[in-house]
């Protein structure tokens, strides 16, 4: 009846401010950490940390607000220093649990936050480097691993396989990185792909071990991510930065080896 139909617009009219509230919230509380680093981790500890494990712990609470709480942990370990290492342990499980949830947001969050904790998470990772590898490579490999939205998931978990690859070599076999090449090049998340294939192009102008021994593998991967069209515009006859898989730093790059 006209009552349910109009409750029913009313809840989702709430959810919807809910979720853009929270995503402001989320990106403002980003924007402070990224600025102050280390030097708020008590605050984060005291404010930040308890409402995102509430977020986090509770059934009930929606995916993408949950993809919020995971969104403080992935900011405060990627910029707050060895500091925030101490969150390793708290986020990494949450991360593990959502890494493939079917909620697209949550899953990106968790992929993202692996990768974060790869790179940033210093000694408290060690423990789950094999079971972080081996979640997103089930999340890589899914079924439903490019269905739909979740492109920019799988990206992102790619892209945390590569962490892994990089940041804990020693406790990650050499052929992952080879087999993670032929993955390569990524273009849903189009921010993701322009570090990712930035990363490769760094490795070769390096000459460091991984190009050594992957250099070609890398080459023509950054080959075949110039020749895509994503984000060119097609009026104007060049790329927009923002919808690009390239940098152009790497673009420039890749034309000086062809």
């Amino acid at each position: 009846n006209e009552v349910d139909v109009q409750m029913l617009e009313n809840l989702e009219e709430g959810d919807k401010r809910t979720n853009e509230f929270m995503d402001s919230l989320s990106e403002g509380i980003g924007c402070i950490i990224k600025a102050h680093g280390g030097n708020i981790l008590s605050q984060f500890t005291q404010v930040c940390q308890p409402f995102a494990d509430s977020l986090l712990s509770m059934e009930e609470t929606a995916p993408p607000l949950k993809a919020v709480g995971l969104f403080f942990y992935d900011d405060m370990i990627e910029y707050g220093g060895t500091g925030a290492q101490v969150f390793v342990d708290k986020a990494v499980p949450f991360m593990l649990k959502y890494a493939d949830h079917e909620n697209y947001l949550l899953r990106q969050a968790s992929c993202y936050g692996l990768g974060v904790c790869a790179e940033h998470g210093g000694p408290s990772f060690d423990k789950y480097t094999q079971p972080v590898l081996a979640k997103l490579l089930e999340v890589i490999k899914a079924p439903d691993s490019r269905k739909g939205t979740n492109g920019s998931a799988t990206d992102n978990a790619i892209s945390a396989v590569y962490k892994l690859c990089v940041y804990r070599h020693g406790a990650v076999q050499k052929q992952v990185l080879g087999e993670l090449l032929s993955l390569l090049p990524i273009d849903s998340d189009r921010l993701e792909a322009k570090i990712v294939h930035y990363r490769l192009m760094q490795h070769l102008l390096q000459n460091d071990a991984f190009s050594q021994e992957f250099g070609d593998k890398m080459r023509a991967v950054l080959q075949k991510a110039a020749i895509s069209q994503k984000g060119l515009n097609q009026t104007k006859g060049k790329y927009d930065e923002d919808e690009a898989i390239l940098s152009e730093h790497t673009r420039r790059y890749v034309s000086s080896i062809q």
